[in-house]
């Protein structure tokens, strides 16, 4: 590979990892649009679906570590932290299978990784506060995230399909 591409590449994963701790503090700004505890859309997630389909998994790894660490080092606390770097992991771990399966498209992927995140936010919450009662929540989570999942992949394939369009007229 040339200077001149692996230059690009790394430009591509800094606009890319800027745009993720954008969109999550961003989100932060506004008051959740869907009105159940705990519940957020996740737009950061679009850029992290679209890295995985546009770059591979080692750089959508490496922006999502990237996301989740800077928002909670700007605005969260250890527990924070904890939840996101769960729900983060499991829903990447996921996303990652489930796209090589080669059976579902961007929105599949997506759903199944809302699913995850939040089953693994549950986890850990039941974990840090010793309570497994939380598991009762379980099925509005589960529904949450597949509805987030589907907006946020429909948005991620959106998004693929306009920058593959720029890189087809030499832009990127």
């Amino acid at each position: 590979m040339q200077k001149k591409d692996i230059a690009k590449r790394i430009a591509m994963y800094g606009v890319f990892g800027a745009l993720a701790i954008i969109m999550a503090y961003l989100e932060r700004l506004f008051p959740p649009p869907i009105p159940i505890p705990f519940v957020k859309l996740g737009l950061a997630n679009i850029v992290v679906v679209m890295a995985l389909y546009a770059f591979g998994v080692r750089a959508a790894f490496a922006i999502a570590v990237l996301r989740i660490g800077v928002i909670a080092l700007l605005f969260g606390n250890p527990f924070s932290f904890a939840y996101s770097l769960a729900g983060g992991l499991v829903s990447f771990a996921v996303m990652v299978g489930v796209k090589h399966l080669n059976i579902f498209g961007v929105v599949g992927v997506s759903v199944f990784g809302g699913v995850f995140h939040n089953v693994a936010q549950i986890a850990i919450g039941a974990v840090l506060v010793q309570n497994a009662g939380l598991f009762y929540y379980a099925p509005v989570m589960i529904i949450a995230g597949v509805v987030t999942g589907m907006l946020i992949g429909y948005a991620g394939g959106f998004a693929l399909r306009n920058i593959k369009i720029i890189q087809r007229v030499g832009g990127v």
